[in-house]
């Protein structure tokens, strides 16, 4: 690395220094068999504020033809992957459905049956707590957390499921006690809802709020609801925005939304256009 590389590095990032051991074997055939199992230890990373000693990681990789699979684990943490292909098929039929989604969101029409034959078969888990080296590297760049789970699954005839949660999430001086996130494919259409929640205990607000959204034929919708400490209905609106030719097209919804405690008519006709050329238009009463 040159010494002008090193010294913009030095200026513009966390300096941060790290040392490790491990135990590592790989077999492979150079071609389409491979595998890798081993343990890394004795980990030491140095910032400029203080030094991590993370727990020891052991991992298991495996890829043929017919099967890839991962496992990761390190103290309270475990990664999970398991595919029927290999990871050559995996990686190009997940370029194939970028592909078709940015070729999709180009001609401003969402073909969800089309995106959805073109997804791999995967399977992914991961749960972490508080003390693994990933939870160490969150803490680095300010976000702690207590808990957190993420599992989902891609196929051609299930479409893309999956939920997840994170607990005591703190980032940025803001505490959130739950964050709840399900993916889902219906007959339809895929969708999600969640949660974002603080209980009585919470030091900063107590909120409860529920969103529900949806692919659509050309966009996506929202609906949002917020309750307050009392659990008296804030707020609740939904919106549907609609790639057009011209940018992006906004409807809100129902009539009669909630904003600040108060019930408002809204104009069955309304619209918020974000025009490509920089351009805001809007007809909301």
């Amino acid at each position: 690395v040159r010494k002008a590389d090193l010294y913009r590095m030095r200026f513009t990032a966390k300096p941060l220094i790290a040392a490790l051991c491990g135990h590592v074997d790989i077999n492979s055939d150079l071609k389409t068999r491979h595998s890798l199992v081993g343990n890394v230890s004795d980990m030491t990373v140095i910032t400029s504020e203080k030094a991590y000693r993370p727990v020891d990681i052991s991992m298991n990789i495996v890829t043929n033809p017919d099967t890839t699979y991962a496992q990761i684990l390190s103290g309270n943490m475990e990664m999970d992957m398991h595919s029927p292909d290999g990871y050559e098929k995996i990686m190009a039929k997940a370029q194939r459905c970028m592909n078709v989604l940015m070729k999709q969101i180009k001609e401003k029409v969402i073909d969800q049956a089309q995106l959805k034959r073109a997804l791999p078969e995967l399977s992914v888990y991961m749960m972490s707590g508080n003390e693994n080296p990933f939870a160490e590297i969150m803490k680095y760049y300010g976000i702690t957390f207590s808990d957190m789970l993420l599992t989902f699954n891609t196929s051609p005839a299930q479409g893309i499921n999956g939920n997840g949660h994170i607990y005591s999430l703190n980032a940025d001086s803001v505490q959130l006690d739950t964050l709840n996130l399900t993916i889902y494919e219906d007959s339809a259409q895929t969708k999600f809802k969640g949660q974002v929640k603080n209980n009585k205990n919470n030091p900063q607000f107590v909120f409860n709020a529920l969103f529900d959204g949806y692919l659509l034929k050309s966009g996506a919708g929202l609906d949002v609801k917020y309750y307050d400490a009392n659990n008296k209905l804030g707020a609740k609106l939904g919106v549907a925005a609609e790639m057009v030719d011209s940018g992006i097209r906004m409807h809100l919804y129902p009539d009669k939304p909630v904003l600040g405690y108060k019930t408002f008519n809204l104009n069955h006709d309304n619209y918020l256009m974000l025009g490509n050329d920089r351009r805001i238009s809007a007809n909301i009463d």
